[in-house]
Protein backbone atom coordinates (compact mmCIF):
# COMPACT_ATOMS: atom_id res chain seq x y z
CA UNK A 1 0.00 0.00 0.00
CA UNK A 2 2.93 2.40 0.64
CA UNK A 3 3.89 2.23 -3.01
CA UNK A 4 0.41 3.33 -4.02
CA UNK A 5 0.31 6.15 -1.51
CA UNK A 6 3.68 7.73 -2.26
CA UNK A 7 5.44 5.69 -4.91
CA UNK A 8 3.93 7.32 -7.94
CA UNK A 9 4.77 10.76 -6.65
CA UNK A 10 8.35 9.55 -6.42
CA UNK A 11 8.99 8.89 -10.04
CA UNK A 12 12.71 9.59 -9.84
CA UNK A 13 13.07 7.58 -6.64
CA UNK A 14 10.68 4.73 -7.37
CA UNK A 15 13.16 2.10 -6.36
CA UNK A 16 14.44 3.65 -3.18
CA UNK A 17 11.04 4.37 -1.56
CA UNK A 18 11.72 8.07 -0.85
CA UNK A 19 8.71 10.35 -1.35
CA UNK A 20 9.20 12.67 -4.29
CA UNK A 21 7.51 16.02 -4.73
CA UNK A 22 7.21 16.90 -8.37
CA UNK A 23 9.35 20.01 -8.99
CA UNK A 24 7.56 22.93 -10.56
CA UNK A 25 10.38 23.86 -12.89
CA UNK A 26 10.03 27.03 -14.85
CA UNK A 27 12.38 28.04 -17.56
CA UNK A 28 13.47 31.65 -17.61
CA UNK A 29 12.22 33.59 -20.62
CA UNK A 30 15.04 33.81 -23.08
CA UNK A 31 15.77 37.20 -24.54
CA UNK A 32 18.10 38.14 -27.28
CA UNK A 33 21.48 39.15 -25.91
CA UNK A 34 22.51 42.67 -26.75
CA UNK A 35 24.55 43.00 -29.91
CA UNK A 36 28.14 43.65 -29.21
CA UNK A 37 29.49 46.27 -31.54
CA UNK A 38 28.51 46.97 -35.12
CA UNK A 39 30.77 44.49 -36.76
CA UNK A 40 29.08 41.95 -38.98
CA UNK A 41 31.39 39.24 -37.79
CA UNK A 42 30.81 40.10 -34.17
CA UNK A 43 27.00 40.06 -34.59
CA UNK A 44 27.13 36.70 -36.35
CA UNK A 45 29.20 35.20 -33.58
CA UNK A 46 26.72 36.36 -30.94
CA UNK A 47 23.79 34.93 -32.87
CA UNK A 48 25.48 31.56 -33.24
CA UNK A 49 26.33 31.47 -29.53
CA UNK A 50 22.70 32.23 -28.62
CA UNK A 51 21.39 29.52 -30.91
CA UNK A 52 23.85 27.01 -29.45
CA UNK A 53 22.84 27.96 -25.89
CA UNK A 54 19.15 27.68 -26.69
CA UNK A 55 19.63 24.27 -28.30
CA UNK A 56 21.58 23.10 -25.26
CA UNK A 57 18.82 24.31 -22.93
CA UNK A 58 16.19 22.42 -24.95
CA UNK A 59 18.29 19.26 -24.74
CA UNK A 60 18.70 19.66 -20.97
CA UNK A 61 14.96 20.10 -20.44
CA UNK A 62 14.13 17.17 -22.72
CA UNK A 63 16.66 14.92 -20.97
CA UNK A 64 15.27 15.82 -17.57
CA UNK A 65 11.71 15.14 -18.71
CA UNK A 66 12.61 11.78 -20.28
CA UNK A 67 14.31 10.66 -17.07
CA UNK A 68 11.28 11.72 -15.03
CA UNK A 69 8.90 9.90 -17.40
CA UNK A 70 11.00 6.74 -17.44
CA UNK A 71 11.05 6.69 -13.63
CA UNK A 72 7.30 7.23 -13.55
CA UNK A 73 6.74 4.40 -16.02
CA UNK A 74 8.93 2.02 -14.02
CA UNK A 75 7.08 2.90 -10.84
CA UNK A 76 3.73 2.19 -12.47
CA UNK A 77 4.95 -1.12 -13.87
CA UNK A 78 6.01 -2.18 -10.36
CA UNK A 79 2.65 -1.13 -8.92
CA UNK A 80 0.87 -3.06 -11.66
CA UNK A 81 2.21 -6.24 -10.03
CA UNK A 82 0.71 -5.41 -6.61
CA UNK A 83 -1.81 -7.80 -5.05
CA UNK A 84 -5.44 -6.83 -4.65
CA UNK A 85 -5.84 -4.99 -7.95
CA UNK A 86 -9.07 -5.46 -9.86
CA UNK A 87 -9.06 -5.86 -13.64
CA UNK A 88 -10.45 -2.34 -13.94
CA UNK A 89 -7.65 -0.91 -11.81
CA UNK A 90 -5.03 -2.80 -13.82
CA UNK A 91 -6.50 -1.35 -17.01
CA UNK A 92 -6.28 2.17 -15.59
CA UNK A 93 -2.62 1.74 -14.64
CA UNK A 94 -1.84 0.26 -18.05
CA UNK A 95 -3.46 3.27 -19.71
CA UNK A 96 -1.29 5.63 -17.65
CA UNK A 97 1.82 3.66 -18.66
CA UNK A 98 0.86 4.04 -22.32
CA UNK A 99 0.40 7.81 -21.85
CA UNK A 100 3.87 8.05 -20.33
CA UNK A 101 5.39 6.06 -23.19
CA UNK A 102 3.83 8.41 -25.74
CA UNK A 103 5.09 11.41 -23.76
CA UNK A 104 8.62 9.99 -23.83
CA UNK A 105 8.50 9.67 -27.62
CA UNK A 106 7.17 13.21 -28.01
CA UNK A 107 9.84 14.58 -25.68
CA UNK A 108 12.58 12.95 -27.71
CA UNK A 109 11.27 14.78 -30.76
CA UNK A 110 12.13 18.09 -29.03
CA UNK A 111 15.78 17.20 -29.43
CA UNK A 112 15.53 15.82 -32.94
CA UNK A 113 13.45 18.72 -34.27
CA UNK A 114 13.81 22.47 -34.29
CA UNK A 115 12.08 23.07 -30.94
CA UNK A 116 12.61 26.35 -29.20
CA UNK A 117 13.16 26.92 -25.52
CA UNK A 118 9.54 28.07 -25.34
CA UNK A 119 8.48 24.73 -26.87
CA UNK A 120 10.46 22.92 -24.19
CA UNK A 121 8.86 25.00 -21.44
CA UNK A 122 5.37 24.23 -22.78
CA UNK A 123 6.22 20.52 -23.04
CA UNK A 124 7.42 20.55 -19.46
CA UNK A 125 4.21 22.16 -18.25
CA UNK A 126 2.09 19.66 -20.19
CA UNK A 127 4.03 16.69 -18.83
CA UNK A 128 3.87 18.01 -15.26
CA UNK A 129 0.10 18.37 -15.61
CA UNK A 130 -0.16 14.86 -17.05
CA UNK A 131 1.89 13.37 -14.20
CA UNK A 132 -0.22 15.26 -11.66
CA UNK A 133 -3.37 13.67 -13.11
CA UNK A 134 -1.66 10.28 -13.15
CA UNK A 135 -0.75 10.71 -9.48
CA UNK A 136 -4.41 11.50 -8.71
CA UNK A 137 -5.47 8.33 -10.53
CA UNK A 138 -3.02 6.28 -8.51
CA UNK A 139 -4.17 7.88 -5.25
CA UNK A 140 -7.76 6.96 -6.13
CA UNK A 141 -6.72 3.38 -6.81
CA UNK A 142 -4.78 3.31 -3.55
CA UNK A 143 -7.87 4.50 -1.69
CA UNK A 144 -10.03 1.89 -3.39
CA UNK A 145 -7.60 -0.85 -2.40
CA UNK A 146 -7.50 0.40 1.18
CA UNK A 147 -11.30 0.43 1.30
CA UNK A 148 -11.46 -3.06 -0.21
CA UNK A 149 -8.97 -4.38 2.34
CA UNK A 150 -10.86 -2.71 5.18
CA UNK A 151 -14.10 -4.18 3.86
CA UNK A 152 -12.52 -7.61 3.58
CA UNK A 153 -11.29 -7.39 7.15
CA UNK A 154 -14.69 -6.22 8.36
CA UNK A 155 -16.40 -9.06 6.52
CA UNK A 156 -13.98 -11.51 8.13
CA UNK A 157 -14.73 -10.06 11.57
CA UNK A 158 -18.47 -10.19 10.88
CA UNK A 159 -18.16 -13.79 9.71
CA UNK A 160 -16.16 -14.64 12.82
CA UNK A 161 -18.74 -12.99 15.06
CA UNK A 162 -21.50 -14.78 13.19
CA UNK A 163 -19.59 -18.03 13.58
CA UNK A 164 -19.18 -17.37 17.29
CA UNK A 165 -22.89 -16.67 17.59
CA UNK A 166 -23.68 -19.85 15.69
CA UNK A 167 -21.12 -21.62 17.80
CA UNK A 168 -22.84 -20.35 20.92
CA UNK A 169 -26.13 -21.83 19.79
CA UNK A 170 -24.38 -25.01 18.69
CA UNK A 171 -22.54 -25.11 21.98
CA UNK A 172 -25.86 -25.04 23.78
CA UNK A 173 -26.95 -28.00 21.69
CA UNK A 174 -23.67 -29.74 22.37
CA UNK A 175 -24.07 -29.07 26.07
CA UNK A 176 -27.53 -30.54 25.89
CA UNK A 177 -26.19 -33.74 24.40
CA UNK A 178 -22.53 -33.43 25.27
CA UNK A 179 -21.79 -33.20 21.57
CA UNK A 180 -21.84 -37.01 21.38
CA UNK A 181 -25.10 -38.17 22.98
CA UNK A 182 -24.10 -37.42 26.57
CA UNK A 183 -26.01 -35.41 29.16
CA UNK A 184 -25.02 -34.19 32.58
CA UNK A 185 -27.50 -35.29 35.22
CA UNK A 186 -26.58 -33.83 38.57
CA UNK A 187 -22.85 -34.35 38.90
CA UNK A 188 -22.76 -37.35 36.58
CA UNK A 189 -22.05 -37.19 32.84
CA UNK A 190 -24.37 -39.79 31.35
CA UNK A 191 -24.56 -41.63 28.05
CA UNK A 192 -28.19 -40.90 27.18
CA UNK A 193 -28.49 -44.17 25.23
CA UNK A 194 -27.48 -46.50 28.06
CA UNK A 195 -27.58 -44.51 31.29
CA UNK A 196 -23.92 -45.41 31.89
CA UNK A 197 -21.54 -42.87 33.35
CA UNK A 198 -19.31 -41.48 30.61
CA UNK A 199 -16.21 -41.97 32.78
CA UNK A 200 -16.64 -45.73 32.36
CA UNK A 201 -15.74 -45.47 28.70
CA UNK A 202 -17.35 -47.46 25.92
CA UNK A 203 -19.21 -50.50 27.18
CA UNK A 204 -19.60 -53.98 25.78
CA UNK A 205 -22.09 -54.45 23.01
CA UNK A 206 -25.04 -56.75 23.80
CA UNK A 207 -23.47 -59.38 21.55
CA UNK A 208 -20.10 -59.19 23.33
CA UNK A 209 -21.72 -59.35 26.77
CA UNK A 210 -23.84 -62.35 25.76
CA UNK A 211 -20.80 -64.16 24.35
CA UNK A 212 -18.96 -63.76 27.67
CA UNK A 213 -22.02 -64.84 29.66
CA UNK A 214 -22.30 -68.02 27.58
CA UNK A 215 -18.60 -68.71 28.11
CA UNK A 216 -19.21 -68.54 31.90
CA UNK A 217 -22.16 -70.90 31.51
CA UNK A 218 -19.99 -73.28 29.49
CA UNK A 219 -17.32 -73.19 32.21
CA UNK A 220 -19.67 -74.09 35.08
CA UNK A 221 -22.16 -76.40 33.36
CA UNK A 222 -21.69 -80.13 33.68
CA UNK A 223 -19.29 -81.99 35.96
CA UNK A 224 -16.37 -80.00 37.28
CA UNK A 225 -15.37 -76.42 36.45
CA UNK A 226 -13.34 -75.24 33.47
CA UNK A 227 -11.08 -72.73 35.23
CA UNK A 228 -9.17 -72.02 31.99
CA UNK A 229 -12.34 -70.31 30.75
CA UNK A 230 -13.84 -69.01 34.00
CA UNK A 231 -10.83 -67.52 35.80
CA UNK A 232 -9.64 -65.08 33.07
CA UNK A 233 -13.19 -63.78 32.66
CA UNK A 234 -13.67 -63.14 36.36
CA UNK A 235 -10.21 -61.60 36.78
CA UNK A 236 -11.07 -59.11 34.01
CA UNK A 237 -14.36 -57.99 35.51
CA UNK A 238 -14.37 -54.22 36.13
CA UNK A 239 -16.71 -51.27 36.59
CA UNK A 240 -17.12 -50.90 32.84
CA UNK A 241 -18.29 -54.44 32.03
CA UNK A 242 -19.64 -56.26 35.08
CA UNK A 243 -23.22 -54.96 34.84
CA UNK A 244 -23.46 -55.76 31.12
CA UNK A 245 -22.19 -59.33 31.62
CA UNK A 246 -24.49 -60.04 34.58
CA UNK A 247 -27.41 -58.50 32.68
CA UNK A 248 -26.65 -60.75 29.69
CA UNK A 249 -26.55 -63.81 32.03
CA UNK A 250 -29.87 -62.84 33.56
CA UNK A 251 -31.47 -62.50 30.15
CA UNK A 252 -29.91 -65.48 28.35
CA UNK A 253 -28.40 -67.94 30.79
CA UNK A 254 -30.48 -67.97 33.94
CA UNK A 255 -33.68 -66.74 35.54
CA UNK A 256 -32.91 -64.57 38.53
CA UNK A 257 -35.07 -65.22 41.57
CA UNK A 258 -35.42 -63.55 44.96
CA UNK A 259 -32.98 -66.01 46.50
CA UNK A 260 -30.40 -65.37 43.82
CA UNK A 261 -29.52 -69.06 43.80
CA UNK A 262 -29.59 -69.27 40.03
CA UNK A 263 -28.20 -65.85 39.41
CA UNK A 264 -24.79 -65.11 37.91
CA UNK A 265 -22.87 -65.08 41.19
CA UNK A 266 -24.77 -67.96 42.83
CA UNK A 267 -24.23 -70.25 39.84
CA UNK A 268 -20.48 -69.60 39.85
CA UNK A 269 -20.19 -70.11 43.63
CA UNK A 270 -21.89 -73.50 43.30
CA UNK A 271 -18.87 -74.63 41.29
CA UNK A 272 -15.91 -73.15 43.20
CA UNK A 273 -14.33 -73.57 46.62
CA UNK A 274 -13.63 -71.02 49.35
CA UNK A 275 -10.04 -70.48 48.24
CA UNK A 276 -11.24 -69.45 44.78
CA UNK A 277 -13.76 -67.10 46.40
CA UNK A 278 -11.04 -65.51 48.54
CA UNK A 279 -9.16 -64.61 45.37
CA UNK A 280 -12.05 -63.59 43.11
CA UNK A 281 -14.96 -62.25 45.19
CA UNK A 282 -12.94 -59.06 45.99
CA UNK A 283 -12.59 -58.51 42.23
CA UNK A 284 -16.38 -58.80 41.75
CA UNK A 285 -17.15 -56.57 44.73
CA UNK A 286 -14.64 -53.90 43.69
CA UNK A 287 -16.08 -53.79 40.18
CA UNK A 288 -19.63 -53.34 41.49
CA UNK A 289 -18.70 -50.70 44.09
CA UNK A 290 -16.84 -48.60 41.50
CA UNK A 291 -19.73 -48.92 39.04
CA UNK A 292 -22.11 -47.75 41.77
CA UNK A 293 -19.90 -44.76 42.56
CA UNK A 294 -19.74 -43.82 38.85
CA UNK A 295 -23.55 -43.80 38.76
CA UNK A 296 -23.64 -41.41 41.69
CA UNK A 297 -24.68 -44.01 44.29
CA UNK A 298 -23.24 -43.10 47.67
CA UNK A 299 -21.40 -45.84 49.49
CA UNK A 300 -23.75 -45.40 52.43
CA UNK A 301 -26.56 -46.61 50.16
CA UNK A 302 -24.84 -49.96 49.55
CA UNK A 303 -22.85 -50.24 52.76
CA UNK A 304 -25.27 -52.85 54.08
CA UNK A 305 -24.64 -55.10 51.06
CA UNK A 306 -20.89 -54.64 51.17
CA UNK A 307 -20.98 -55.73 54.83
CA UNK A 308 -23.13 -58.71 53.87
CA UNK A 309 -20.48 -59.87 51.36
CA UNK A 310 -17.71 -59.64 53.95
CA UNK A 311 -19.85 -61.35 56.53
CA UNK A 312 -20.65 -64.22 54.17
CA UNK A 313 -16.93 -64.87 53.70
CA UNK A 314 -16.03 -64.93 57.41
CA UNK A 315 -18.27 -67.46 59.13
CA UNK A 316 -16.61 -69.74 61.65
CA UNK A 317 -17.51 -72.59 64.00
CA UNK A 318 -18.44 -71.94 67.63
CA UNK A 319 -14.88 -72.14 68.92
CA UNK A 320 -13.35 -70.67 65.81
CA UNK A 321 -11.87 -73.98 64.91
CA UNK A 322 -12.96 -73.76 61.24
CA UNK A 323 -13.95 -70.98 58.84
CA UNK A 324 -16.50 -71.39 56.10
CA UNK A 325 -18.30 -69.25 53.51
CA UNK A 326 -22.01 -68.71 53.13
CA UNK A 327 -22.25 -68.81 49.31
CA UNK A 328 -25.87 -67.72 49.33
CA UNK A 329 -25.21 -64.66 51.50
CA UNK A 330 -22.25 -63.58 49.36
CA UNK A 331 -24.09 -64.03 46.06
CA UNK A 332 -27.28 -62.41 47.33
CA UNK A 333 -25.52 -59.25 48.56
CA UNK A 334 -23.51 -58.93 45.35
CA UNK A 335 -26.77 -59.21 43.43
CA UNK A 336 -28.37 -56.52 45.63
CA UNK A 337 -25.59 -54.08 44.67
CA UNK A 338 -26.04 -55.03 41.01
CA UNK A 339 -29.81 -54.40 41.22
CA UNK A 340 -29.18 -51.04 42.87
CA UNK A 341 -26.91 -50.07 39.97
CA UNK A 342 -29.38 -51.22 37.30
CA UNK A 343 -32.21 -49.24 38.90
CA UNK A 344 -30.03 -46.15 39.22
CA UNK A 345 -28.82 -46.28 35.62
CA UNK A 346 -32.40 -46.74 34.42
CA UNK A 347 -33.35 -43.63 36.37
CA UNK A 348 -30.36 -41.72 34.96
CA UNK A 349 -31.26 -42.75 31.42
CA UNK A 350 -34.80 -41.44 31.89
CA UNK A 351 -33.56 -38.18 33.37
CA UNK A 352 -30.95 -37.85 30.65
CA UNK A 353 -33.63 -38.16 28.00
CA UNK A 354 -35.74 -35.47 29.66
CA UNK A 355 -32.71 -33.24 30.19
CA UNK A 356 -31.56 -33.68 26.61
CA UNK A 357 -35.01 -32.77 25.32
CA UNK A 358 -35.13 -29.65 27.52
CA UNK A 359 -31.65 -28.58 26.54
CA UNK A 360 -32.34 -29.20 22.86
CA UNK A 361 -35.43 -27.04 23.13
CA UNK A 362 -33.36 -24.25 24.68
CA UNK A 363 -30.68 -24.66 22.02
CA UNK A 364 -33.29 -24.53 19.25
CA UNK A 365 -34.81 -21.41 20.78
CA UNK A 366 -31.36 -19.79 21.04
CA UNK A 367 -30.61 -20.62 17.42
CA UNK A 368 -33.99 -19.34 16.30
CA UNK A 369 -33.35 -16.09 18.16
CA UNK A 370 -29.92 -15.78 16.55
CA UNK A 371 -31.36 -16.49 13.10
CA UNK A 372 -34.01 -13.83 13.67
CA UNK A 373 -31.32 -11.39 14.77
CA UNK A 374 -29.42 -12.04 11.56
CA UNK A 375 -32.54 -11.67 9.45
CA UNK A 376 -33.43 -8.41 11.21
CA UNK A 377 -29.93 -7.11 10.59
CA UNK A 378 -30.15 -8.12 6.94
CA UNK A 379 -33.53 -6.41 6.53
CA UNK A 380 -32.19 -3.30 8.24
CA UNK A 381 -29.32 -3.15 5.73
CA UNK A 382 -31.75 -3.61 2.81
CA UNK A 383 -34.07 -0.91 4.13
CA UNK A 384 -31.12 1.48 4.46
CA UNK A 385 -30.02 0.56 0.91
CA UNK A 386 -33.45 1.46 -0.47
CA UNK A 387 -33.65 4.62 1.64
CA UNK A 388 -30.28 5.88 0.36
CA UNK A 389 -31.26 5.00 -3.22
CA UNK A 390 -34.50 6.95 -3.00
CA UNK A 391 -32.80 9.91 -1.36
CA UNK A 392 -30.01 10.12 -3.94
CA UNK A 393 -32.33 9.72 -6.94
CA UNK A 394 -35.13 11.74 -5.29
CA UNK A 395 -37.77 9.13 -6.07
CA UNK A 396 -39.73 7.57 -3.20
CA UNK A 397 -41.16 4.87 -5.45
CA UNK A 398 -37.87 3.21 -6.35
CA UNK A 399 -37.24 -0.34 -5.15
CA UNK A 400 -34.11 -2.45 -5.09
CA UNK A 401 -33.58 -4.50 -8.22
CA UNK A 402 -34.11 -8.22 -7.74
CA UNK A 403 -30.67 -8.66 -9.27
CA UNK A 404 -29.10 -6.99 -6.24
CA UNK A 405 -28.47 -9.65 -3.59
CA UNK A 406 -27.43 -9.21 0.03
CA UNK A 407 -25.00 -11.99 0.91
CA UNK A 408 -22.30 -12.32 3.56
CA UNK A 409 -22.90 -8.78 4.76
CA UNK A 410 -22.49 -7.06 1.37
CA UNK A 411 -24.68 -6.12 -1.59
CA UNK A 412 -23.77 -7.84 -4.85
CA UNK A 413 -24.86 -7.61 -8.47
CA UNK A 414 -23.65 -9.45 -11.57
CA UNK A 415 -23.49 -7.44 -14.80
CA UNK A 416 -22.37 -8.95 -18.09
CA UNK A 417 -20.53 -11.81 -16.41
CA UNK A 418 -18.76 -9.77 -13.74
CA UNK A 419 -19.59 -9.38 -10.05
CA UNK A 420 -19.67 -6.02 -8.30
CA UNK A 421 -20.23 -5.48 -4.60
CA UNK A 422 -20.47 -2.81 -1.92
CA UNK A 423 -21.22 -2.58 1.77
CA UNK A 424 -24.15 -0.22 1.12
CA UNK A 425 -25.93 1.57 -1.73
CA UNK A 426 -23.31 4.27 -2.17
CA UNK A 427 -20.47 1.76 -2.31
CA UNK A 428 -22.25 -0.49 -4.82
CA UNK A 429 -23.32 2.52 -6.88
CA UNK A 430 -19.69 3.65 -7.09
CA UNK A 431 -18.49 0.18 -8.07
CA UNK A 432 -21.07 -0.06 -10.88
CA UNK A 433 -20.41 3.49 -12.04
CA UNK A 434 -16.63 2.99 -12.07
CA UNK A 435 -17.19 -0.05 -14.26
CA UNK A 436 -18.84 2.18 -16.85
CA UNK A 437 -22.49 1.34 -16.18
CA UNK A 438 -25.43 3.51 -15.22
CA UNK A 439 -26.10 2.59 -11.54
CA UNK A 440 -29.72 3.70 -11.65
CA UNK A 441 -30.37 1.46 -14.63
CA UNK A 442 -29.07 -1.65 -12.89
CA UNK A 443 -29.68 -1.10 -9.17
CA UNK A 444 -33.24 0.20 -9.30
CA UNK A 445 -36.07 -2.22 -9.87
CA UNK A 446 -38.16 0.07 -12.03
CA UNK A 447 -35.46 0.65 -14.64
CA UNK A 448 -34.26 -2.95 -14.74
CA UNK A 449 -37.78 -4.30 -15.11
CA UNK A 450 -38.52 -1.79 -17.81
CA UNK A 451 -35.36 -2.72 -19.70
CA UNK A 452 -36.09 -6.42 -19.39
Amino acid sequence: MYAFNVGFGNMNAACCGTPYMMPQQTMPQQTMPPMMGSSCCSGGFDMNAYAFGAKQRVMDVASSLVQKLIAAGQSLKQQLQAEGLTDEQKNKITAEIEKIQKAIEMTKELVNGNATVQDAVQAQMAIDNMLTETAKTMQTIAQEIAEAQAKKQQDAENAEQSGQADGSADASADEAEGGDGTVKVGDVEIDSETGRAVELGEGLSPYEASSIAFQVKKAVDGPGTNHDILDPIVQNLNAGNIVEIVKAWEGKCGQHSESGNDGFFARIFDDVDDKWQNENVPVMLDALVKRAEAAGIKQSEIEEYIGGVHNGMSHSTLLGMMEWHDDHEIANNLMKIYEKIVAKEKELKSKAGTQAADNKKKADEAKAAEDKKKEDKKQEAINLFISDMREIYKDDKLEKSDKVKFEDGVFKIRIEGKDYQGSDFRALEKAVKDAGYDPKEYLCKKQVDAKA
